[in-house]
């Protein structure tokens, strides 16, 4: 039995030494449990806020914004 599995069997987590040890053990199963679930793809979720945003009637990013166009057509001091 090497000293790291009697470590681990006493509670003990190794910690990777560096980024490039973290890397070539991610693709082994983790001893302690499940796979953490896939994160959701980014684009699906900015598409989705942008779907609520238009049903809400709000204004969306990269599109014209037809209240803030009135406000600065009109003069700095009305009524001067």
């Amino acid at each position: 039995m090497s000293a790291e599995q009697r470590a681990q069997g006493r509670g003990w987590v190794r910690i990777p030494a560096s980024r490039t040890e973290q890397h070539a053990t991610a693709g082994a199963a983790a001893p302690y449990g499940p796979p953490a679930p896939a994160a959701p793809d980014p684009s699906a979720i900015y598409l989705s806020l942008l779907k609520r945003w238009r049903e809400a009637g709000r204004t969306l990013p990269g599109h014209p914004d037809e209240e803030w166009e009135r406000l600065i057509s009109q003069p700095y001091w009305p009524g001067r």
